[in-house]
């Protein structure tokens, strides 16, 4: 962002406002070019629409970089407020606060910078998300050249980073006690996208699924707990021939599975989680937070706003219903908790939900299904946020999906295992990890950091927008 910087400083507060909205256009456009393909996927009959509500989402979130670079030069000009203290602050606030469908931190760019993920555990991503913000804004003061700049001020931020790596370098080197390890068998089926129900492939029947063949091939190779992706339409609640086998199964081996189902009840639909064993279904989880336009619409009880989004959304609107509930998934004395899909996205709703549940998790399990987004970056986007989560939890994670890659992380967020991609294979682990896990201090207080930027912002507010009569303002130092 340093170019971007450069220019925002170059240019009046109307130019800096353009420049913004340029640099998040084509920022957005090539991080979120699946949006136009899974529009396309969903309803590939209307091109032209697809098209057009891509772009206006592109539009959109091009707005929040907009707003930022023109609130930091008019900053500059009229209060000569340095853009060390004003970019990571305002970046940070619109960032976080602006509605959008897709979460947008900059943190999932550093999951392989795993020094850098350790203090996530503190401030939640999107505390990498400021830092990153602050590091360009102090390389851009470093290089410029002129006298007028707050040197107390850069340094001041570089002794941020400096303690941020620090924390870090403690953290990854600090010791682990691992009491407990599974053996977990991942399955990757690697089915395309449909959203009717497919018919069986060739070679195959509803009662026997490739994904129930490979879990017969992990089973017998010693795997304790088996877990399926998010597939949409297994059939476990609708087809008994479905049910049956996997019963049979279940019967046959000894261990458990974790599978995920559409499941119909009262003419509602719900997105389940569930871990059965040879006894029946053990835990179900309903999925909570959906997808804004695509399994939930926002404002649908408004007049004629919620006709005209129907009519908008109708191609791919799927709605999906939800309940209430903190359910505890438990295995062998062990406590687990699956989220699905989008959830995974959501660092909010994923720490509000386990502060309500009796008993911290020792294992956190995603399942999702990506193959709607084609040969795109969003399955490794996804898997990124899934990363994150791990280490603003200090849990492990385990993240299976259909079209892979599925991964699982570590407490500090390294990969200790990785998948290759648009595969049909299953994989075992041996997974270590403690049964007691100690709550992080974002999970505890999540809300900490995010207000420590706001009363950051309200001290400067304070201090350059003094009232008539409590002080002369200060001197522009140009423009």
């Amino acid at each position: 962002m340093v170019p971007w910087l450069w220019v925002i400083h170059h240019s009046t507060v109307k130019q800096a406002y353009w420049f913004g909205l340029l640099f998040g256009a084509v920022l957005f456009f090539l991080t979120t070019y699946w949006v136009n393909g899974f529009l396309t996927q969903i309803n590939p009959d209307a091109p032209f629409r697809n098209g057009l509500l891509s772009t206006g989402y592109w539009l959109y979130v091009a707005h929040i970089p907009a707003l930022l670079a023109m609130c930091t030069r008019w900053l500059s000009l009229t209060r000569s407020i340095n853009s060390c203290v004003s970019f990571p602050l305002l970046g940070t606030l619109l960032f976080f606060f602006a509605p959008t469908v897709f979460p947008i931190e900059f943190s999932s760019s550093q999951i392989n910078f795993t020094i850098a993920l350790q203090a996530t555990n503190l401030t939640g991503s999107i505390g990498l998300h400021w830092l990153i913000l602050l590091c360009n804004s102090l390389l851009y003061q470093w290089l410029i050249s002129g006298n007028n700049r707050q040197r107390s001020t850069e340094y001041q931020g570089w002794l941020l980073m400096t303690c941020w790596f620090l924390y870090g370098y403690i953290q990854l080197n600090s010791s682990q006690s691992l009491d407990t390890r599974l053996r977990i068998g991942l399955v990757q089926p690697n089915y395309p996208p449909s959203i009717a129900v497919a018919k069986p492939e060739q070679g195959y029947s509803n009662e026997f699924s490739p994904e129930l063949e490979i879990s017969q091939l992990l089973a017998r190779q010693g795997a304790e707990i088996i877990i399926w992706p998010e597939l949409r339409h297994t059939g476990f609640y609708q087809l008994p021939e479905v049910k049956n086998s996997i019963q049979q199964f279940l019967e046959n081996n000894d261990v458990a599975l974790w599978i995920q189902d559409l499941k119909e009840n009262d003419g509602k639909i719900y997105n389940v989680s569930l871990l059965l064993e040879n006894s029946g279904i053990r835990s179900e989880y309903y999925k909570q937070l959906r997808i804004p336009f695509g399994e939930t619409l926002p404002f649908s009880d408004v007049p004629m706003v919620g006709t005209f989004l129907i009519n908008i959304f109708s191609g791919f609107h799927t709605p999906i219903a939800t309940q209430p509930q903190h359910n505890a998934f438990w295995f062998k004395g062990i406590s687990m908790q699956a989220f699905i899909c989008y959830e995974v996205s959501n660092a909010r709703f994923i720490n509000a939900y386990l502060r309500k549940k009796q008993k911290r998790p020792a294992l956190l399990i995603f399942q999702s299904n990506n193959s709607w987004f084609g040969n795109s970056i969003q399955p490794a986007l996804h898997r990124a946020t899934g990363i994150l989560r791990s280490v603003e939890q200090g849990l492990p994670g385990i993240h299976v999906i259909n079209n892979g890659p599925s991964t699982i992380t570590s407490p500090h967020g390294k990969i200790l295992f990785t998948s290759a991609r648009d595969v049909r294979r299953g994989y075992l682990i041996d997974v270590a990890f403690t049964q007691q896990p100690s709550a992080t201090f974002f999970s505890r207080y999540p809300h900490v950091f995010i207000s420590f930027i706001m009363l950051m912002t309200l001290m400067y507010s304070m201090k350059y927008f003094r009232p008539a009569g409590y002080g002369s303002a200060p001197t522009p130092t140009d423009g």
